[in-house]
């Protein structure tokens, strides 16, 4: 299949959506073709190939923190689920001291 005829099957009823017309095959025509941009809509930035996410590891104080917080959050909790006054921050303050090394 030539460029020709892949660019006419790709670009035929496409519609410019900024312009509500259609695209003129003759200017699309005037481009180079290359496999990376028939796989684009035209005016399309290509992305960059995604890396892989690395995510920081927990270290062992931030999870022992996180197992103490829970365990002791009821007690500073009213019964329908709301902080008791100041009792967010006295929360953290027991679960910091109970987390640090004896």
């Amino acid at each position: 299949m030539s460029n020709e005829a892949i660019l006419d099957a790709y670009f035929r009823g496409y519609q410019d959506a900024q312009m509500g017309r259609m695209i003129d095959l003759d200017f699309v025509r005037s481009f180079p073709v290359t496999t990376s941009s028939l796989s684009m809509a035209p005016g399309m930035m290509m992305a960059e190939p995604s890396k892989p996410v690395t995510r920081r590891r927990k270290t062992k104080y931030q999870a022992a923190y996180k197992r103490n917080f829970n365990k002791i959050k009821s007690k500073y909790m009213k019964q329908n689920g709301t902080w008791k006054k100041g009792g967010f921050k006295a929360a953290v303050k027991a679960a910091h001291k109970m987390s640090r090394k004896k």
